[in-house]
Protein backbone atom coordinates (compact mmCIF):
# COMPACT_ATOMS: atom_id res chain seq x y z
CA UNK A 1 0.00 0.00 0.00
CA UNK A 2 1.91 2.77 -1.03
CA UNK A 3 -0.72 5.21 -0.23
CA UNK A 4 -0.80 4.41 3.58
CA UNK A 5 1.66 6.72 5.76
CA UNK A 6 3.27 3.23 7.36
CA UNK A 7 4.90 2.94 4.06
CA UNK A 8 6.50 6.34 2.99
CA UNK A 9 9.86 5.69 1.35
CA UNK A 10 9.89 2.48 2.10
CA UNK A 11 10.72 0.06 -1.31
CA UNK A 12 10.86 -3.75 -0.78
CA UNK A 13 11.54 -4.97 -4.11
CA UNK A 14 13.96 -8.15 -4.22
CA UNK A 15 13.71 -8.46 -0.61
CA UNK A 16 14.59 -12.34 0.33
CA UNK A 17 12.15 -13.36 2.58
CA UNK A 18 13.06 -17.20 3.05
CA UNK A 19 11.32 -17.88 6.67
CA UNK A 20 7.87 -15.69 5.91
CA UNK A 21 4.66 -17.12 7.63
CA UNK A 22 1.85 -17.23 5.64
CA UNK A 23 -0.54 -16.02 8.28
CA UNK A 24 -4.44 -16.50 8.09
CA UNK A 25 -6.86 -13.59 9.46
CA UNK A 26 -9.86 -13.59 11.51
CA UNK A 27 -10.57 -9.95 12.06
CA UNK A 28 -10.04 -6.98 9.93
CA UNK A 29 -6.96 -6.35 8.73
CA UNK A 30 -5.08 -3.95 6.16
CA UNK A 31 -1.94 -5.61 4.12
CA UNK A 32 0.66 -2.85 3.83
CA UNK A 33 3.06 -4.67 2.00
CA UNK A 34 3.09 -8.77 0.33
CA UNK A 35 4.43 -11.39 -1.88
CA UNK A 36 3.40 -12.14 -5.65
CA UNK A 37 1.54 -14.90 -4.89
CA UNK A 38 -0.54 -11.81 -2.99
CA UNK A 39 0.19 -13.36 0.77
CA UNK A 40 0.68 -10.32 3.39
CA UNK A 41 4.10 -10.17 5.15
CA UNK A 42 3.47 -6.61 6.57
CA UNK A 43 -0.16 -5.79 7.99
CA UNK A 44 -1.73 -3.71 10.01
CA UNK A 45 -4.86 -5.14 12.52
CA UNK A 46 -7.21 -2.92 14.07
CA UNK A 47 -8.29 -4.59 17.49
CA UNK A 48 -11.04 -3.04 20.17
CA UNK A 49 -7.71 -2.41 22.42
CA UNK A 50 -5.62 -0.74 19.98
CA UNK A 51 -4.18 -1.31 16.50
CA UNK A 52 -0.98 -3.47 15.91
CA UNK A 53 1.84 -4.09 12.93
CA UNK A 54 2.58 -7.33 12.15
CA UNK A 55 5.77 -8.09 10.28
CA UNK A 56 6.03 -12.06 9.21
CA UNK A 57 9.44 -12.12 8.86
CA UNK A 58 12.40 -14.10 10.15
CA UNK A 59 14.87 -11.51 10.11
CA UNK A 60 17.91 -13.56 11.39
CA UNK A 61 17.17 -15.24 7.44
CA UNK A 62 16.48 -12.28 5.61
CA UNK A 63 17.90 -9.78 4.18
CA UNK A 64 15.51 -7.33 5.20
CA UNK A 65 17.91 -5.64 8.39
CA UNK A 66 20.50 -4.77 6.33
CA UNK A 67 18.05 -2.68 3.87
CA UNK A 68 18.12 1.14 4.23
CA UNK A 69 14.23 0.45 4.14
CA UNK A 70 14.04 -1.67 7.75
CA UNK A 71 15.32 1.80 9.90
CA UNK A 72 12.61 3.85 8.13
CA UNK A 73 9.81 1.20 8.42
CA UNK A 74 10.42 1.41 12.11
CA UNK A 75 10.65 5.20 12.06
CA UNK A 76 7.28 5.46 10.44
CA UNK A 77 5.70 2.71 12.44
CA UNK A 78 7.06 4.99 15.66
CA UNK A 79 5.65 7.91 14.17
CA UNK A 80 2.26 6.51 13.81
CA UNK A 81 2.07 4.91 16.61
CA UNK A 82 2.84 8.34 18.63
CA UNK A 83 0.20 10.35 16.48
CA UNK A 84 3.26 12.13 14.42
CA UNK A 85 2.74 13.93 11.27
CA UNK A 86 3.92 11.29 8.24
CA UNK A 87 5.27 13.64 6.44
CA UNK A 88 9.35 14.87 6.67
CA UNK A 89 9.67 18.23 5.96
CA UNK A 90 13.13 18.40 4.43
CA UNK A 91 15.53 21.25 4.11
CA UNK A 92 14.20 24.43 2.01
CA UNK A 93 16.29 27.30 0.45
CA UNK A 94 16.50 30.65 1.97
CA UNK A 95 13.65 32.93 0.71
CA UNK A 96 10.92 29.63 -0.06
CA UNK A 97 8.08 29.65 2.06
CA UNK A 98 5.80 25.89 3.29
CA UNK A 99 2.49 24.76 4.14
CA UNK A 100 1.94 23.02 7.05
CA UNK A 101 -0.59 21.44 9.17
CA UNK A 102 -2.55 23.54 11.67
CA UNK A 103 -2.39 21.78 14.95
CA UNK A 104 -5.09 22.06 17.68
CA UNK A 105 -3.92 23.48 20.99
CA UNK A 106 -5.19 25.73 23.57
CA UNK A 107 -5.29 27.04 27.21
CA UNK A 108 -7.23 25.73 30.32
CA UNK A 109 -10.49 27.64 29.14
CA UNK A 110 -10.41 25.76 26.00
CA UNK A 111 -9.44 29.28 23.39
CA UNK A 112 -6.88 28.32 20.46
CA UNK A 113 -2.75 29.56 21.53
CA UNK A 114 -1.48 31.36 19.24
CA UNK A 115 1.11 29.79 16.61
CA UNK A 116 4.87 31.55 16.52
CA UNK A 117 7.58 31.49 14.04
CA UNK A 118 10.55 31.93 15.74
CA UNK A 119 13.86 32.73 13.87
CA UNK A 120 16.88 31.88 14.23
CA UNK A 121 17.91 35.04 15.52
CA UNK A 122 15.20 34.94 17.79
CA UNK A 123 13.47 37.07 15.90
CA UNK A 124 9.18 36.42 16.47
CA UNK A 125 6.29 36.38 13.45
CA UNK A 126 2.86 35.21 14.50
CA UNK A 127 1.55 32.70 12.25
CA UNK A 128 -1.79 33.35 10.15
CA UNK A 129 -3.16 30.41 8.24
CA UNK A 130 -0.96 27.39 6.78
CA UNK A 131 1.43 29.27 4.58
CA UNK A 132 4.70 30.42 6.50
CA UNK A 133 7.54 31.93 5.13
CA UNK A 134 9.71 33.36 3.02
CA UNK A 135 12.54 32.33 5.21
CA UNK A 136 14.85 35.00 4.99
CA UNK A 137 17.60 33.63 7.32
CA UNK A 138 19.94 30.18 7.75
CA UNK A 139 19.00 28.22 10.47
CA UNK A 140 16.50 26.30 12.37
CA UNK A 141 13.18 27.78 12.60
CA UNK A 142 10.56 26.86 15.07
CA UNK A 143 6.88 27.05 15.05
CA UNK A 144 5.07 27.52 18.60
CA UNK A 145 2.12 27.62 20.61
CA UNK A 146 2.90 30.20 23.03
CA UNK A 147 1.84 29.54 27.09
CA UNK A 148 -0.66 26.71 26.05
CA UNK A 149 -1.10 23.18 27.04
CA UNK A 150 -2.42 20.47 24.79
CA UNK A 151 -6.10 20.02 25.29
CA UNK A 152 -8.03 16.70 25.64
CA UNK A 153 -6.52 13.42 25.40
CA UNK A 154 -3.37 15.05 24.17
CA UNK A 155 -2.78 16.99 27.61
CA UNK A 156 -2.94 13.82 29.33
CA UNK A 157 0.43 12.58 27.26
CA UNK A 158 2.22 15.34 27.47
CA UNK A 159 1.64 15.20 31.45
CA UNK A 160 2.76 12.08 31.76
CA UNK A 161 5.86 12.53 29.57
CA UNK A 162 6.85 16.04 30.79
CA UNK A 163 6.79 17.32 34.31
CA UNK A 164 3.67 19.91 35.31
CA UNK A 165 6.45 22.86 35.03
CA UNK A 166 6.97 22.32 31.68
CA UNK A 167 3.29 22.43 30.19
CA UNK A 168 3.25 26.06 30.49
CA UNK A 169 6.61 26.70 28.11
CA UNK A 170 6.17 27.22 24.99
CA UNK A 171 5.01 23.70 23.01
CA UNK A 172 7.49 23.30 19.21
CA UNK A 173 4.85 22.10 17.20
CA UNK A 174 7.55 21.94 13.86
CA UNK A 175 11.12 22.57 13.22
CA UNK A 176 12.65 23.83 9.78
CA UNK A 177 15.87 23.97 8.79
CA UNK A 178 16.99 26.87 6.02
CA UNK A 179 19.96 26.14 3.87
CA UNK A 180 21.72 28.79 1.47
CA UNK A 181 21.61 27.79 -1.97
CA UNK A 182 23.61 30.50 -3.58
CA UNK A 183 26.99 29.77 -5.53
CA UNK A 184 28.13 33.52 -4.76
CA UNK A 185 27.47 33.34 -1.22
CA UNK A 186 29.19 29.72 -0.30
CA UNK A 187 32.16 30.72 -2.05
CA UNK A 188 35.17 30.54 0.31
CA UNK A 189 37.64 31.04 -1.96
CA UNK A 190 39.16 34.34 -1.16
CA UNK A 191 38.79 37.08 -3.68
CA UNK A 192 41.12 40.86 -3.91
CA UNK A 193 39.14 43.28 -2.75
CA UNK A 194 40.20 45.69 -6.04
CA UNK A 195 38.93 43.08 -8.23
CA UNK A 196 35.37 42.81 -6.56
CA UNK A 197 32.96 44.08 -9.38
CA UNK A 198 35.55 45.00 -11.91
CA UNK A 199 34.89 42.26 -14.79
CA UNK A 200 36.83 43.81 -17.09
CA UNK A 201 40.18 43.66 -15.34
CA UNK A 202 39.24 39.92 -14.12
CA UNK A 203 38.90 39.15 -17.27
CA UNK A 204 42.36 40.47 -18.57
CA UNK A 205 43.86 39.21 -15.61
CA UNK A 206 42.94 35.77 -16.78
CA UNK A 207 45.43 35.48 -19.41
CA UNK A 208 48.47 36.16 -17.13
CA UNK A 209 47.09 33.60 -14.09
CA UNK A 210 48.33 30.62 -15.68
CA UNK A 211 51.25 28.47 -15.08
CA UNK A 212 54.60 29.06 -16.45
CA UNK A 213 54.93 25.89 -18.50
CA UNK A 214 51.78 27.07 -20.47
CA UNK A 215 53.32 30.08 -21.77
CA UNK A 216 56.55 27.86 -22.49
CA UNK A 217 54.56 25.33 -24.43
CA UNK A 218 52.79 28.11 -26.62
CA UNK A 219 55.65 29.93 -27.36
CA UNK A 220 57.62 26.46 -28.57
CA UNK A 221 54.28 26.13 -31.04
CA UNK A 222 54.31 29.19 -32.33
CA UNK A 223 58.52 28.88 -32.97
CA UNK A 224 57.73 25.72 -34.76
CA UNK A 225 55.10 27.21 -36.86
CA UNK A 226 57.37 30.11 -38.15
CA UNK A 227 60.25 27.65 -38.64
CA UNK A 228 58.32 25.24 -40.31
CA UNK A 229 56.88 28.46 -42.76
CA UNK A 230 60.51 29.43 -43.27
CA UNK A 231 61.26 25.73 -44.62
CA UNK A 232 58.80 26.04 -46.90
CA UNK A 233 59.76 28.91 -48.34
CA UNK A 234 63.52 28.14 -49.19
CA UNK A 235 65.11 28.57 -52.36
CA UNK A 236 66.26 25.87 -54.65
CA UNK A 237 69.14 26.61 -56.60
Amino acid sequence: DDESPLMTHIRLNNVLMPASRKMQFHSKVHPLAGTVSDDAVYSLLSHSQGDCLLLSIDLERSDLAFRTAFPILVANALNWFAGQPDDVTSSISAGQTISHAMVGFGDAAGSEAPEILIAPSGRTTPVHGRQSGPFNEVGVWRITAANATRSGSLAADVAMAEPADDLDEDIVLQEIAVNLASDSETDLRPVAADSVGNDAQVVGADWFTRPVWFYLIVAACLFCTFEWFLYQRRLIG
